[in-house]
């Protein structure tokens, strides 16, 4: 079954924040909404919070301390 789900700027920055990343690169932005469905589809029973942590490693973004 192929997603086709929405996730804003706004909840990637959320999620960013809140796993302690610094904030993502418009670059990195569009990586992870361009790659969001797949990583959905690819972990259909995981949590979308979940597929965006994992997105911001995959686009080198920087962890704060």
């Amino acid at each position: 079954m192929e997603n086709n789900i929405e996730i804003t700027i706004d909840e990637i920055k959320k999620v960013a924040k809140e796993c302690k990343f610094k904030e993502p690169t418009q670059e990195q932005i569009e990586y992870i909404v361009e790659h969001y469905n797949d990583t959905a589809d690819e972990d259909p029973s995981g949590y979308w919070r979940l597929w965006v942590e994992q997105l911001l490693y995959d686009a080198d973004v920087i962890k704060t301390n």
